[in-house]
């Protein structure tokens, strides 16, 4: 081992050499490595770096949180709306056009509104014209929404016979003239060719 009585050990690394041929160990000779990186930035930096950073986080999150309130804000405005419309369009998609069954409509219009009464023969006629008005609707509307209103036809009139027969001086007219135009408010549409409301 006579290679190793010259030999000494690096104190920094650890290694041991002979200082006869080399001025350090393996170590020493590969000298300091350098770095392919950046160096890192001094605390200073990074605390700038760090701000920075949350400066442009909090841009990005204010700018997210305003464009969701101005879209919440838009999308329920128009979702209401939607609603209206929507509810509008129901209602006058659920009424009758008068148009269709325009004479039928005015002769009923005729007996409701008539000035000189037959008391033992009106509400007679105010029920058969609204068997006339009902086989009407039944013809123009699709037969859903035809029986869904002729019903409420129906039983308007026989409502006018009933007034009739319960033993009254006269039939209730102001009665059966309120029925009907409750009834023309809830089945047609609003023209103005109806009578004025009695109320």
């Amino acid at each position: 081992m006579a290679g190793q009585s010259h030999s000494i050990r690096c104190p920094e690394h650890g290694y041991y050499y002979n200082p006869d041929e080399a001025e350090g160990c393996v170590k020493c000779l590969e000298g300091p490595v350098e770095s392919d990186l950046a160096p890192v930035a001094t605390s200073g930096g990074r605390r700038f770096l760090n701000l920075s950073l949350v400066f442009k986080l909090a841009v990005v999150f204010g700018l997210g949180w305003a464009g969701v309130k101005l879209s919440q804000s838009f999308f329920g405005a128009m979702a209401e709306r939607g609603t209206e419309v929507h509810a509008a369009t129901q209602e006058t998609a659920g009424r009758i056009d008068p148009a269709l069954v325009r004479s039928q409509m005015e002769a009923m219009e005729a007996l409701v509104y008539a000035e000189q009464v037959d008391q033992f023969a009106h509400g007679g006629r105010i029920q058969r014209a609204s068997m006339i008005l009902y086989s009407a609707v039944m013809a123009a509307s699709n037969p859903l929404l035809g029986s869904l209103h002729g019903r409420k036809i129906v039983a308007f009139g026989s409502a006018a016979a009933q007034y009739e027969d319960v033993g009254y001086s006269t039939i209730r007219m102001d009665q059966v003239r309120k029925d009907w135009e409750d009834l023309r408010a809830d089945v047609f549409w609003d023209v103005d060719w109806f009578r004025t409301p009695n109320r």
